[in-house]
């Protein structure tokens, strides 16, 4: 008798454990339901800057009550990850115009090239210079690549 309560017992908790993914398919569901396309269109998932630049500030007062922290904080404009960059080379033309091969772009129609301001002409020892997103610059010869991470040229040829 005792061995048939333990398994009556084993065959309540399997009944529970079914009824409980059951109801959790369907809550499931009901959620896909509620977020379909039609239903999110023209909605923004993610904040802007200046409501991120508000949240900050507003998150910088509530501190400030707790821990007297100064709340006269700059928000700045977030710069953009300094990108490896591969001078690839260069042709100078008989017109004096150069035309520079930086990563996968070139500076044909405009002088930047993955958000990387590229030199008009290169210097005597073939070096291009190169301003950086960041705004440090640097002096690239073809065939070189610069490492963000390691702030070091390199030869890749």
């Amino acid at each position: 008798m005792i061995h048939h309560n333990t398994t009556q017992s084993g065959y309540h908790k399997q009944i529970i454990l079914y009824i409980g993914v059951f109801l959790s398919i369907q809550s499931c569901q009901a959620l896909a339901a509620d977020l379909s396309p039609s239903s999110i269109q023209g909605k923004r998932f993610f904040t802007t800057q200046q409501e991120r630049n508000k949240l900050d500030n507003t998150r910088l007062k509530l501190l400030s009550k707790d821990k007297n922290v100064s709340t006269k904080r700059i928000v700045k404009k977030k710069s953009r990850p300094v990108p490896a960059v591969q001078m690839r080379g260069f042709i100078k033309r008989s017109d004096g115009k150069t035309t520079t091969w930086l990563n996968q772009g070139n500076t044909l129609k405009s002088s930047t090239v993955d958000h990387v301001k590229v030199g008009k002409t290169p210097n005597t020892a073939g070096g291009v210079k190169v301003k950086l997103p960041d705004g440090k610059a640097i002096t690239l010869k073809p065939g070189q690549r610069y490492d963000p991470l390691t702030g070091r040229i390199k030869s890749i040829y």
